[in-house]
């Protein structure tokens, strides 16, 4: 064999490894990105969002998030790492957690 077809063999099989790789590498950080999207970050009690105005957020807490998603309410960022925004609130010795929630029809400012 001369040298130009084993050459010619070598960069075939580094392309399609390395093309499997990359495909492989790209789909892992897509799948890594859409879990950080669906995950849920807390903030501080206080926390006001600055994204939407006041009249279109509201706290949501944990056991109403269904009635919410079934009219169309949409989950606000988290501000610096996206995801689902909540808080944890305290009711005697239980615990609570808050889902800041945004009305269908809000502009962000």
């Amino acid at each position: 064999m001369s040298a130009e077809i084993l050459w010619g063999i070598a960069g075939f099989v580094i392309g399609a490894l390395s093309g499997s790789f990359l495909s492989a590498a790209g789909k892992d950080l897509y799948d890594f990105v859409k879990r950080q999207l669906k995950r849920s970050h807390e903030v501080e009690p206080s926390y006001v969002s600055t994204l939407y105005p006041p009249q279109n957020c509201a706290w949501i807490p944990e056991e109403n998030l269904k009635n919410k998603e079934k009219n169309k309410w949409g989950y606000h960022p988290h501000p610096a790492r996206g995801g689902k925004c909540f808080r944890t609130t305290s009711n005697s010795k239980f615990p609570k957690k808050e889902y800041l929630m945004v009305t269908p029809n809000a502009k962000k400012l």
